[in-house]
């Protein structure tokens, strides 16, 4: 009988932000939702269970969805008590995730509009394709 392998190719078209701040994750979407008129709520965690680590392990998300411009808003928490979600970026405290419709200039415009959120410390695009846990960020 013939062996048969599934290769499984994921969708990494969305924008990523890498985000430095001391708030705690819950503050943070408060000062986004007051700042840039979002209505981000928190929903299911994300459980991921990596190689060699026993259990599940649990990263906070927060969700916005803007049914007029067909995109949907991630926020993530990037640190838990075993280990960084994205172990490459694990200097950045959280992680904003957009997908939908996006150009290159909604994705400048969406970074500067970050960057006026009172507590943020930093804020730059990352490249998904290039990171080696980046399966960890579909859900």
């Amino acid at each position: 009988m013939a062996k048969v392998t599934l290769s499984i190719d994921y969708d990494y078209s969305f924008f990523l932000l890498g985000i430095s701040c001391h708030q705690p994750i819950y503050k943070f979407c408060w000062s986004v939702n007051k700042t840039l008129k979002m209505g981000f709520k928190r929903v299911d965690d994300l459980m991921i269970q990596f190689k060699g680590k026993a259990g599940l392990i649990q990263y906070l998300k927060y969700e916005f969805i803007d049914d007029l411009a067909y995109r949907e808003y991630y926020l993530l928490e990037n640190h838990s008590e075993k280990s960084p979600l994205i172990p490459e970026h694990k200097q950045m405290d959280f992680f904003y995730i957009i997908k939908g419709n996006l150009t290159a200039a909604d994705c400048k415009v969406e970074l500067e509009r970050m960057r006026t959120v009172p507590g943020l410390l930093a804020a730059f695009e990352i490249n998904a394709e290039h990171l080696k846990s980046k399966e960890n960020l579909i859900f």
